[in-house]
């Protein structure tokens, strides 16, 4: 069934929403309201939020790049927040532990692998793509997200990497994210920062 997406019936998200989706507790809170209005990704992130019925429909995703520490993988979630208070589901997933799941083929649920659920999932976001040891285990994660391209179902990719880095690393999805995914580069602004704020603040 296909995603419907009406900005005046948003459901209210519970803790329930983000455990399915495995999205860790600490960026559970990540909001547009969090990121300043100066920084210039942010008016990516607006647009495509904005756009989310159509980018979902056509499966468009987005490629998140930067350093550590700007934003990346909060800016994941806020997308994710938007598919699922729509009712869509999602998958969050570091790259080693999909090559990890993949390999010794663990189960998300009684009815699902975790390799299943990534590949049916209506947004699938692959964090810290590039961080993972060099091997030949690495084909796991482009066979995953080139099923879901030729399914037109939307991928989020953070890495840290360069692109000339992530081309030469992943050259046979290289090509296919270009023409599926929209390029965010999130700097300006410092996720681990606010984080460092937030828990001295509720010490105080």
């Amino acid at each position: 069934m296909p995603l419907t997406f009406n900005k005046d019936h948003r459901r209210q998200l519970t803790p329930q929403d983000f455990e399915r989706s495995w999205i860790p507790a600490r960026l559970r809170v990540a909001s547009l309201e969090r990121i300043p209005k100066n920084v210039p990704y942010r008016a990516d992130l607006v647009r495509y939020t904005d756009g989310i019925d159509k980018y979902t429909k056509e499966g468009t995703g987005i490629v998140f790049g930067g350093e550590h520490g700007g934003g990346k993988s909060a800016s994941s979630i806020i997308v994710a927040k938007e598919v699922l208070a729509r009712g869509g589901s999602v998958l969050f997933l570091e790259e080693n532990l999909l090559i990890e799941a993949v390999l010794t083929k663990r189960n998300f649920d009684e009815d699902y692998t975790i390799l299943e659920r990534a590949e049916t999932v209506d947004l699938f976001i692959l964090d810290d793509v590039g961080l993972s040891p060099k091997s030949e285990n690495l084909h796991l994660t482009e066979t995953l997200v080139k099923y879901r391209i030729h399914r037109r179902k939307a991928n989020i990719i953070t890495t840290n990497l360069r692109k000339v880095d992530f081309d030469a690393r992943y050259k046979t999805i290289a090509d296919a994210l270009r023409e599926s995914s929209i390029p965010i580069i999130c700097e300006g602004t410092s996720w681990r920062d606010q984080l460092e704020k937030d828990l001295h603040s509720e010490f105080k």
